[in-house]
């Protein structure tokens, strides 16, 4: 009985030596292999394959200009004109100007004197021949102004009084047509005798 359980023992220890180097072995080998690869992988040399040289075209170059303005601040005050505009209303021009003078005039027409120192103008007052007058200014309208205020025209105006002529000396024969004394009642070449009528009418 001894020595059957003693080849029990034996056995199992030879089936686990056994066991146990199979291991180690297996653990060797697979070792070994993967050296092996290694050693493999490092040797292969792979084959070269000849490059291929590709020639890319040139892209068109597109040139984008882009300006940008900006805009400079400033900080200057800004100056606000205000112009005032002042309306003016334009007199209406005089119809006519005065020059002071101070003289003595004589009427040497029988005239009027007028309000305005223009042709037309509305009257004042009817002057006779050899009328005096006071001038106090003369207007670029030919009037002359009188003290009154009336206006003249200088035509009508002299200096010194107009001379009067005489009185008609003779008077003519309405019968004969002769030259006879202004006074005479009967005709001196014809001896009519002059109406008194008549006679009041030639004086």
């Amino acid at each position: 009985m001894e020595k059957g359980q003693n080849m029990m023992k034996i056995k199992k220890h030879v089936t686990l030596t056994a066991v146990v180097l199979s291991a180690i072995i297996l653990a060797v080998g697979c070792s070994a292999d993967s050296n092996n690869s290694a050693t493999a992988t490092t040797s292969v040399t792979p084959e070269t394959t000849p490059a291929v040289t590709t020639t890319a075209k040139p892209a068109p170059q597109t040139t984008v200009t882009t300006t940008t303005t900006k805009k400079q601040e400033t900080n200057k005050p800004v100056e606000t004109t205000m112009t005032t505009t002042t309306a003016t209303t334009a007199k209406p021009a005089p119809e006519w100007t005065e020059e002071k003078v101070s003289a003595t005039k004589y009427i040497n027409t029988d005239c009027y004197s007028r309000k305005k120192a223009v042709l037309g103008a509305e009257t004042v007052k009817i002057y006779n021949v050899n009328d005096k007058v006071k001038v106090v200014a003369k207007t670029n309208t030919g009037y002359f102004k009188l003290d009154t205020g009336a206006f003249i025209h200088g035509d009508y105006l002299s200096d010194n009084k107009v001379a009067q002529p005489a009185a008609p000396a003779t008077k003519i024969c309405p019968y004969c047509m002769s030259e006879i004394p202004i006074a005479a009642t009967r005709c001196a070449y014809c001896t009519s005798e002059l109406p008194a009528e008549d006679t009041d009418k030639e004086e």
